[in-house]
């Protein structure tokens, strides 16, 4: 299976707010806020073993797993590979677009053939501002991966 972008049409509108609502990042928001949410987001499926994005690739987006499982992990200078997270429905990665990352930490792929939800940086910061949950949401749950990728691994 080759990836695609998924057109929102093809989406039934249930499904564009129920699979974000089943992130801890959007549980609280109310349907309005749902709606919004899911209005800015974009979907795509991803292969199984397709890169999502690479360690060093820009932080100009984050993700919301809808469907799938997603693997998240470290290389290491000699090549080596550490696995920090794998992911599963309604896990959010690529938090480190709010911190003070210029690039991604870590890589992710595709563990499974997997359906993604995904919303630029400039969407999520407007969101934040509007919605103090989901502000809220990422320094509780965000923040603890960010701190465990930026931690030295042993390999």
């Amino acid at each position: 299976m080759s990836a695609f972008y998924v057109q929102p049409q093809e989406l039934k509108s249930a499904d564009k707010l129920w699979h974000p609502k089943q992130s801890p990042l959007m549980q609280g928001l109310s349907f309005r806020a749902l709606a919004t949410t899911a209005s800015l987001c974009s979907d795509r499926i991803y292969a199984k073993s397709e890169a999502i994005f690479e360690r060093g690739d820009p932080r100009d987006v984050l993700y919301i797993l809808n469907q799938g499982s997603v693997l998240l992990s470290l290389s290491s200078p000699t090549g080596k590979e550490k696995i920090v997270a794998l992911l599963r429905n309604g896990d959010v990665f690529g938090e480190e677009v709010l911190g003070p990352h210029e690039d991604r930490l870590v890589g992710a792929v595709a563990y499974q053939d997997s359906w993604v939800s995904f919303i630029a940086s400039e969407h999520l910061h407007q969101l934040i501002q509007q919605q103090p949950a989901i502000s809220h949401a990422f320094s509780t749950k965000g923040s603890t991966r960010v701190e465990t990728i930026s931690r030295p691994l042993p390999f």
